[in-house]
């Protein structure tokens, strides 16, 4: 199981499980998140679109590959480090 504590609630799953759970601080309901549809070799399709420039509205695409490397250094530091109240947007 991994869950993830955040400023605004917490998410969590585990390998076993089908859904992902989320409890927005405020709530008192509990959401489950049914995973999208398969998209086997869909990361190396958006690569391959993004490198022809032919992506579409909602792909994956190089900003969003590079902030989600930035947001996850930023969290390694933190736990290497110990900080806290580290902005992630």
């Amino acid at each position: 199981r991994i869950t993830f504590f955040g400023r605004k609630g917490i998410i969590e799953t585990s390998r076993n499980t089908p859904h992902v759970l989320l409890a927005r601080n405020g709530s008192s309901e509990i959401e489950k998140i049914q995973p999208g549809s398969d998209n086997s070799g869909g990361y190396l399709k958006a690569f391959l679109a993004s490198i022809s420039g032919t992506t579409t509205p909602g792909s994956l695409d190089t900003d969003q590959v590079l902030r989600a490397s930035e947001i996850t250094l930023k969290i390694q530091d933190a736990a290497n480090t110990g900080a806290t109240g580290i902005s992630l947007i």
